[in-house]
């Protein structure tokens, strides 16, 4: 029986979660959120990730996030020194073509 052709884009997905390691307890946290009902007080619909550079921050979330995909939730992603950084680093206006030879 031939196997069914998988993406390019599935396979890295399966290789970047299976080389996901580490941070069980904040994903054992995260899935437990997902048992509470929504009009619990304890239940979280949003989930703040910080901490140093270089300490898995973006793997962590991707992988929440496709936890959270996996169980039907809507799930946004917002990064905030990437955010900052762009909104404190002002830019000059374009030149347009016609006024760049004057």
């Amino acid at each position: 029986m031939a196997r069914a052709r998988v993406s390019m884009q599935e396979l890295i997905r399966r290789r970047r979660r299976a080389g996901f390691v580490g941070r069980r307890e904040e994903l054992r946290l995260f899935r437990a959120n997902f048992e509470l009902p929504p009009d619990d007080d304890r239940h979280r619909f949003l989930f703040h990730v910080h901490g140093p550079a270089g300490v898995g921050k973006t793997s962590l979330v991707r992988e929440m996030a496709q936890l959270a995909r996996d169980r039907g939730a809507l799930v946004a992603y917002v990064d905030e020194a990437r955010s900052a950084s762009r909104r404190y680093s002002p830019r000059p206006p374009p030149t347009s073509p016609s006024r760049a030879g004057r």
